[in-house]
């Protein structure tokens, strides 16, 4: 169909799918109207959709419209070469295959066009079977590049996919061995917790024992005016049962699943009230302060007391693991629902191969009679009690940060 008969129904440019038409559409150019039609009629017979033009600017106008699987053009256009138009098409629509159609072939001429991009060229007079079967294997050409294209974006979108079931897979399996590693945490302290129940009830009962006739057997020999060796000794036993009893005080937190008493706390108040209390320890060690509080902390249902055993558990070991020293910074943030809280010394450090035993209930790398490895396991258990995560992250001789998080969502249902 030449485009002179064409109506004009549409201007805009039309979207193919060039690799699954049904049909190809071709564009044939050429000055004489009788080889143009005769050339398109005959295309058309093939099974072809056929535009046909005159002049070069009417073709570069359908080709910047819509895309035309191949082109049919003559080398001698009025006022245009035929190899500037070949270059045009081709810089416009790169997949569109360009034959050139001449009369006056040369050796030149074609090697010229080839190397613009031509797929070919047709001598005039026209060997109508030789064109349908030079036009056959391009379009059949064209049709495999498509649909290798085609399968190669398949492939692409694939292999996406599978990095993504691949990434979501690893993050599945990471997030299990999480979990049971939490699981395997949970049931070692559980028994812990058990354990150290047991073993504050069997001991109270004969340390009371023990306390009520140290300081019965103390009065009677101060009475009697024993030599003072045997009331030092006496004075001794009295001051070890009272540490035991302090001892037993903390073991006895392992026995309560749940803190008691909830309240509103603001973990800014409880942090300056724990140090008020506890801070004296830092000035003893020459350890500066830094406080980072962040004053839009907000409120949050906790058992403020046991939050700052917590907090100076953690303060203490801080200090202790600054025996030359040191600074002490404290951080607080609200984030996403959950309020953060970060104690960083600058003290000796852990190292790696017992890091992850530093919450572990009786663990204490300190001397005999220094530690008894309570401190830390009560913060973990007080932590986890409120609905609260805690972590360690150090490096040796750099120092040691302990974060908590405190979830204000769990706090709330507390409340509730």
């Amino acid at each position: 169909m030449t485009v002179e008969n064409q109506t004009k129904e549409s201007s805009r440019v039309s979207t193919l799918d060039r690799a699954d038409d049904e049909s190809a559409r071709l564009l044939v150019v050429d000055d004489d109207k009788g080889m143009r039609e005769t050339l398109a009629d005959i295309l058309e017979m093939e099974g072809y959709e056929v535009d046909a033009v005159g002049e070069a600017s009417a073709a570069r106008e359908l080709v910047a419209r819509q895309f035309y699987h191949l082109a049919l053009i003559d080398l001698r256009l009025p006022g245009v070469d035929g190899l500037d138009l070949l270059t045009q098409i081709k810089g416009t629509s790169p997949d569109t295959i360009v034959m050139v159609v001449t009369g006056h072939a040369s050796l030149e001429s074609s090697v010229d066009a080839i190397n613009l991009g031509a797929e070919g060229y047709i001598l005039k007079p026209i060997d109508i079977p030789g064109a349908r079967s030079s036009i056959g294997r391009a379009l059949e050409k064209q049709r495999l590049v498509f649909e290798n294209r085609r399968l190669l974006e398949e492939l692409r979108g694939m292999n996406v996919r599978l990095e993504q079931n691949n990434m979501e897979l690893q993050q599945e399996i990471a997030g299990r061995k999480s979990l049971q590693a939490q699981l395997v945490e949970s049931e070692k302290m559980l028994g812990i917790y058990q354990l150290a129940a047991g073993v504050t009830h069997e001991i109270a009962n004969p340390l009371t024992t023990v306390m009520g006739r140290t300081q019965l057997l103390l009065r009677k020999a101060k009475e009697l005016d024993l030599p003072r060796e045997v009331v030092d000794s006496l004075e001794i036993i009295q001051y070890e049962a009272a540490r035991t009893v302090d001892t037993l005080d903390n073991l006895s937190l392992y026995s309560r699943s749940r803190v008691d008493k909830y309240g509103p706390c603001n973990v800014n108040v409880a942090i300056e009230r724990t140090l008020s209390l506890f801070g004296h320890e830092l000035d003893d060690n020459d350890i500066l302060l830094t406080l980072d509080l962040s004053p839009e902390l907000p409120e949050m249902a906790a058992n403020e007391s046991q939050l700052m055993r917590a907090f100076a558990a953690i303060i203490r070991n801080a200090s202790q693991a600054m025996p030359g020293g040191g600074e002490l910074t404290i951080e607080t943030r609200s984030k996403k629902g959950e309020v953060h809280i970060a104690f960083r010394d600058t003290g000796v450090g852990i190292p790696e191969d017992i890091r992850s035993r530093v919450f572990e209930p009786f663990f204490t790398t300190r001397d005999p009679g220094r530690g008894t490895g309570v401190g830390l396991s009560e913060a973990y258990k007080i932590v986890k009690d409120h609905g609260g995560s805690i972590g360690v992250e150090s490096s040796e001789g750099k120092g040691t940060t302990i974060r908590i998080s405190l979830s204000l969502e769990a706090s709330d249902s507390t409340l509730s």
